[in-house]
């Protein structure tokens, strides 16, 4: 599997970075589902995650495709969320995930002391202060869909 199979924190829908006098946000997040495409190995898809998220940073803690504990550390950056129609309430947004791994062990394909780096993107549709975001993340067996729900205070 790739290093950032699951670093799946992410369902993040965040407040404009670049206006220093904006609030910063806070966020829950929680991983509704993983599909692994090649079930061969009888993957776990049972993430248990919850993930908290201030001003971009993100923590998270989950259940790997191998059943082991793992947490990520990093930081969201998103694009400008993209309204529906005049109804601004609705939009839609991009983010990237970007940071570390602890908990993959040697299914890491970089691993320095049991620590991995993790890159991903997702894209996510949201109603004010709550979003879902989907995303694909290839691997050598075929890739992982992840689907999380986040609720900003």
């Amino acid at each position: 599997m790739a290093v950032g199979l699951l670093l799946l924190p992410t369902l993040a829908i965040a407040a404009d970075s670049s206006a220093e006098s904006a609030p910063k946000e806070m966020s829950v997040m929680v991983g509704l589902f993983a599909k692994h495409v090649d079930q061969s190995d009888d993957p776990n898809e049972n993430l248990k995650m919850v993930v908290v998220s201030y001003d971009n940073y993100v923590v998270s803690r989950y259940i790997n495709t191998w059943d082991d504990t793992t947490y990520f550390g990093g930081k969201r950056f998103s694009t400008n969320k993209y309204a529906f129609h005049e109804n601004r309430n609705f939009f839609l947004q991009g983010n990237l995930y970007t940071g570390i791994l602890y908990g993959y062990g040697n299914n890491a394909a970089i691993n320095i002391k049991g620590i991995a780096p993790a890159v991903f993107p997702t894209i996510g549709a949201g109603y004010k202060n709550t979003s879902a975001e989907m995303a694909y993340i290839p691997t050598p067996s075929g890739g992982v869909f992840l689907s999380l729900f986040k609720y900003s205070f």
